[in-house]
Parts: C-alpha cells; sequence; structure tokens
C-alpha cells in the first residue's frame, strides 16, 4: 500500500489504517478501544469501523482470522514487485504508440548552416518559428 492508495479512501478508512500503522496486529476489541480514545469529533460508529475494516480486507491491506475465540486484524505484508518486475508483467495494458515516420511528412527538421553555427541566431525559438511559419 503506498500514500497514493490512500487519497481516495474514505476518512474511517484511512483512520483505521493509523491505528494499524500504531500496532500491525489488533483484535477486534483493541480497535474498537482505540476508536474510543480518539477525540470525540473523530470517533467512528462500530458501522463505519466495521465497514472500513471490510473495505481494508477486501483490498488485502489487512488479514482478519481468528485466534482464541477473538477476531485478529493485521497488516498483510508482502513484497511488492520491483519497478522493473512491474515493467516486464504481462498484467500491463497494452500501450498503443505511435511509430510511423511520415505522420506530417511536411513538417521537416531545420538544419542548421555550419557557417552560422557561431553566430547568436538560432536556438529553440528560431527553429519553432522555422518549423511553424513565425515571423523571424
Amino acid at each position: 500500500m503506498s500514500t497514493l492508495d490512500l487519497l481516495g479512501g474514505s476518512v474511517a478508512v484511512n483512520r483505521v489504517v493509523k491505528l494499524m500503522l500504531h500496532q500491525s496486529r489488533m483484535t477486534y476489541q483493541e480497535l474498537c478501544d482505540a476508536v474510543d480514545k480518539l477525540p470525540p469529533e473523530k470517533r467512528m460508529s462500530r458501522d463505519e469501523l466495521n465497514s472500513a475494516l471490510d473495505e481494508l480486507v477486501g483490498k488485502d491491506w489487512i488479514t482478519r482470522s481468528q485466534e482464541g475465540g477473538q477476531t485478529v486484524y493485521k497488516v498483510a505484508l508482502s513484497a511488492k514487485p520491483s519497478s522493473a518486475e512491474q515493467l516486464h508483467s504481462d498484467n500491463l495494458p497494452r500501450l498503443d504508440v505511435a511509430v510511423d515516420q511520415n505522420v506530417n511528412p511536411d513538417l521537416k527538421a531545420p538544419t542548421v548552416n555550419p557557417d552560422e553555427s557561431s553566430s547568436k541566431k538560432g536556438g529553440l525559438m528560431d527553429n519553432l518559428r522555422s518549423l511553424f511559419g513565425g515571423k523571424k
């Protein structure tokens, strides 16, 4: 999970994530107690807590299990694929890249006269003007 993943989350989800960052394993009762200790304006109802927990379990950010008759939530730790592995993944969407050199055959790169290379003339603006027909 990255911080960008949290941008679209609900306030309740973000609060549960913050609680779970302090302790990577919490029973449901410990979560309820932690929520009850929050300032009044930040407390959430049990329905909001349950909904947030369900959402986080559904996204595989936390796991839910039963231990000794109690429901236990744990941060789901898994190895994140490296950028190189992600780039070589078969699960990436196909990108259509325009490689046709004849997109606009009339558009030609300006040629540079070696005799004029020492003068102040040229540069990006002059090249753009020559490409697009602007005044010199």
